[in-house]
């Protein structure tokens, strides 16, 4: 058997396994836990995609949660207001994201750095001032969605969510492989050399973003399914920045490590419950901000690379160490 069809037998029994598991969890989990699993799954996504541009492209953002509103309130809106069909309306919502991406990519040719960051966090208080007044304007406070009814079955979401993180990982694992993920690679290590080797950094600047906004988008939509009722205050400052503190968690330029964010900050509010309520005079869970910056600054002092990239450097590491002691017995006399 080739090299490749052993990875093709390999990727087969993941995916059957894969799909035992989430039948199994899906069964035998209460809506609470699969609540928590969902909410995991889709700030798998939104981790994948913040790693993707702020990651790989190296393209500062901390904005990226006004892709995940854009989405999810024009899905809702599209839904309750204009009546549209289900499918249509939540790929509706997934391309305003995207749509947002390209506008927000526009300006981001010309500037970079830190002045690029204060732009997407600009863009996150004009995008709630729009919400508040679109409210307004229609007298109701936020949206709220009904359809298709089967998607709000705690289970089924659950299996949606999963599926789309998954979808979300292999579409950025295979990107990165390609032609398009190598020059995006390049274009984050030096945009200056790529473009002095041939690579439009024009093109592919946008084009991260585009994308970044449509898998940021596709979580957004979910996440409405989730809460079921949204309104501006859904999509706070801070969850933008967890959306970044996962990926410095789980380790910049890291899929799993996308992943591994994503499962501590889905879990942390869980975990915050098990904590005293208040501490002094500090409420616990009121004080999510603070905590997500206190989890940004013990990861940049004490693992810069992410959990995830430590430990696969020590699995690494290990491994390598237990090959050389292997030979080396062999090559005993």
């Amino acid at each position: 058997m080739t090299a490749v069809q052993q990875r093709r037998v390999a990727f087969v029994v993941a995916c059957a396994a894969g799909v035992c598991a989430l039948a199994i969890s899906a069964s035998a989990l209460t809506p609470y836990r699969l609540g928590i699993l969902a909410v995991v799954a889709i700030y798998t996504v939104a981790a994948l995609a913040q790693n993707l541009l702020s990651g790989y492209a190296d393209i500062p953002s901390l904005g990226n949660i006004a892709f995940f509103a854009a989405a999810g309130y024009t899905a809702g809106e599209l839904l309750d207001l204009a009546h549209w069909p289900a499918a249509a309306a939540l790929l509706g919502g997934v391309a305003a994201a995207a749509l947002l991406g390209l506008l927000v990519g526009l300006p981001a040719l010309r500037i970079s750095g830190m002045h690029l960051a204060i732009v997407t966090v600009a863009l996150v208080f004009v995008g709630k001032e729009l919400m508040d007044n679109w409210d307004q304007q229609r007298g109701q406070d936020g949206v709220s969605v009904g359809q298709p009814s089967w998607l709000l079955d705690d289970r089924v979401l659950y299996v949606v969510a999963v599926i789309v993180a998954a979808v979300a990982y292999l579409l950025v694992r295979n990107l990165l492989r390609s032609r398009s993920g190598r020059a995006i690679l390049a274009v984050g290590e030096n945009p200056y050399a790529a473009a002095a080797v041939g690579v439009d950094t024009v093109r592919y600047r946008l084009g991260t973003f585009v994308l970044c906004g449509a898998l940021t988008g596709a979580a957004g939509v979910v996440y409405l399914y989730h809460l079921q009722t949204i309104n501006s205050g859904a999509f706070p400052l801070d969850l933008s920045l967890a959306f970044l503190t996962m990926m410095i968690i789980g380790g910049s330029r890291s899929l799993v490590g996308s992943l591994v964010g994503g499962i501590i900050i889905g879990f942390l509010p869980d975990i915050l419950s098990l904590l005293p309520a208040t501490i002094g005079d500090i409420n616990v869970l009121d004080s999510i901000f603070g905590i997500y910056a206190l989890l940004l600054l013990i990861t940049l002092r004490f693992f810069p690379d992410g959990l995830w990239n430590v430990v696969d450097r020590s699995v690494r590491g290990w491994l390598q160490g237990r090959r050389s002691f292997g030979a080396e017995l062999t090559q005993t006399p």
